[in-house]
């Protein structure tokens, strides 16, 4: 739970047919690899649960959080290549989700529970998964989720 390594998973560095895949209740949603190369910070939700997806191309390593810490919504961006919440500037490792600068340094981020999983293997079992789309986050869109069935 929170970060995977998935170099196993991605032959000759083709990102483009693996997902981060999560199953909340009835309603499924899924961040594709190649999506998350070209924008590695992610604040989404997820069955209106605020979530951090970290993404680390180099590494083909994806951390998966929740950005509630304390009773407050957090939102994260990159800085310098440092990853930092907007409210308070802490600095956090992105794999172990532990603030290491700032205000809340010692705070854990709480790992969420996903899998890393071939595109075509989700969609066997998710056909109507929400699939995140890097052009609606960055226009701040919010996506609704499609019920699973």
């Amino acid at each position: 739970i929170g970060s995977w390594t998935v170099t196993s998973l991605v032959p000759s560095g083709k990102v483009a047919s693996i997902l981060l895949g999560l199953a909340d209740g009835e309603t499924t949603f899924t961040w594709a690899f190649d999506q998350l190369a070209k924008e590695p910070v992610v604040n989404d939700r997820c069955a209106d649960k605020p979530i951090l997806i970290y993404f680390d191309k180099l590494k083909a390593t994806v951390a998966l959080y929740s950005r509630v810490v304390d009773g407050r919504e957090l939102s994260f961006r990159l800085d310098q290549g440092k990853l930092v919440d907007e409210s308070s500037n802490n600095t956090w490792n992105p794999i172990t989700g532990l603030a290491v600068a700032g205000p809340l340094t010692g705070t854990r981020l709480e790992p969420v529970a996903g899998v890393v999983i071939p595109k075509s293997r989700w969609e066997k079992f998710h056909p109507k998964s929400r699939q995140w789309k890097e052009e609606a986050s960055l226009k701040g869109a919010e996506l609704k989720p499609k019920a699973n069935g």
